[in-house]
């Protein structure tokens, strides 16, 4: 399932730093406080089992080390657990009729509107994706200080297509859910590597359009709580461009 927020300043020109996606997560952590789920995905080192996206408008651009957006950006947020989506949305609310401020350094947003959106389940084994927010993946059989600790369809195809597999697998399994395990196809169509700001660092990603090929409860996993590693912190949102 899946939601989306749309907040507004007062202002039509806002200014947000490159390395954004930490006021998120404290909004998510201040919609779900005072529920069961604050401890288990915040006081835990547990695995997050749903994604989340910002978009900024079309008048988006970077300068001065800053996201030049408009008067409104738009969260969105999905997942496979239908109960943390129906938690959120009312925490969500809460903190609208609190007037919550998502503060940075240089404007505020208030929260304007939320909307829920219904599940969507695909009966199809082959899906066209877009990216909203970049996708990471990381090899876990190397250290994080080697250069190809990061892993793209960029670079060495193989290896990504093997790691995309290796970490889709483990994060089913962590779930409880490694008996729908079903190899994934990956077809590069148009994607870039970039570098994201986070937390301070810099992490490796890609963006782009490609195919994913897999049964359709795969493809539904990947598409209600993301691709890849790190989703809970902004990374490996998709959206759907069409289908075989």
């Amino acid at each position: 399932m899946r939601l989306k927020v749309i907040f507004e300043s007062q202002s039509d020109t806002s200014y947000i730093p490159l390395d954004y996606r930490p006021t998120l997560i404290s909004m998510l952590k201040s919609a779900l406080m005072n529920t069961t789920y604050y401890n288990e995905l915040f006081q835990k080192k547990t695995l997050k089992s749903y994604t989340w996206a910002v978009y900024f408008g079309k008048e988006f651009k970077i300068t001065n080390n800053s996201l030049q957006t408009s008067k409104n950006i738009t969260f969105y947020f999905s997942t496979s657990d239908e109960q943390l989506i129906m938690v959120l949305f009312n925490g969500l609310l809460d903190l609208k009729k609190q007037t919550y401020k998502l503060s940075f350094p240089q404007v505020n947003f208030s929260i304007k509107t939320i909307i829920p959106f219904p599940p969507e389940m695909y009966n199809k084994s082959s899906i066209y994706f877009k990216t909203m927010s970049p996708v990471i993946l990381t090899n876990p059989l190397v250290s994080k200080d080697e250069k190809n600790f990061y892993v793209t369809p960029q670079e060495e195809f193989a290896t990504f297509q093997y790691i995309l597999n290796l970490q889709t697998r483990k994060k089913l399994e962590l779930l409880g859910l490694g008996n729908i395990y079903k190899d994934i196809l990956f077809e590069n169509i148009n994607t870039k590597d970039t570098l994201i700001r986070h937390y301070g660092g810099f992490i490796k990603g890609f963006t782009g359009f490609f195919k994913i090929t897999s049964s359709p409860q795969i493809i539904t996993f990947l598409y209600e709580t993301g691709m890849g590693v790190k989703t809970g912190s902004g990374f490996g949102y998709l959206d759907k461009v069409g289908e075989e």
